[in-house]
């Protein structure tokens, strides 16, 4: 009898482990999944804060980036951008805001809100309601491009599609001159 029962241990004993391993791996997925939907929710917030505030271009804003490089991509001044904040202007440029949120206490999320308030009342200040479309430095060349693609990709698909060509036979040499070229 302990014969047996050792080749039904044998027999259970390689898929033993495979259950726990899958239970673990279910379990990994299932936390970054958890995690990924969270961060895509905060995301959706961020967006959602700075459509409402009437701007929707700084919902690009994040806690990673610096003093410097805000006021460069959003073209704001760095002074005005530090002073709208409430930090001093002899302040590195290189201060991520997530780390000036944690020197105030107050959330990384609710930080970057300020700072997105203060970037489109600063975008407002420098381009007022009803004045000249926003460009991005390049007199709207990129805008003029999207636009004339946009016209061709209309024309295009207006169009019905051509009909197919007709089909050309593979010219071919006779076979008595090729074998006069080859003599």
């Amino acid at each position: 009898m302990t014969g047996s029962e050792d080749s039904v241990t044998r027999i259970r004993s390689p898929g033993y482990w495979q259950r726990p391993v899958l239970l673990v791996l279910l379990a990994l997925a299932a936390l970054a999944a958890v995690m990924f939907g969270l961060r895509t929710y905060r995301s959706y917030l961020l967006l959602r804060s700075a459509y409402e505030l009437g701007a929707p271009d700084v919902a690009g804003l994040r806690a990673w980036m610096t003093l410097d490089y805000v006021a460069r991509t959003y073209h704001v001044p760095g002074t005005a951008l530090a002073e709208g904040l409430g930090l001093s202007p002899n302040l590195d440029p290189d201060t991520t805001l997530r780390s000036l949120a944690e020197r105030q206490g107050v959330p990384p999320f609710q930080y970057i809100q300020q700072a997105q308030e203060t970037i489109s009342r600063l975008l407002l200040v420098a381009s007022p309601p009803g004045g000249s479309e926003k460009t991005n430095g390049d007199g709207g060349l990129g805008d003029k491009i999207l636009a004339s693609l946009l016209v061709l990709n209309a024309c295009a698909l207006s169009q019905p599609p051509a009909p197919p060509p007709a089909p050309n036979p593979v010219p071919t040499l006779p076979l008595w001159k090729c074998s006069r070229a080859s003599a």
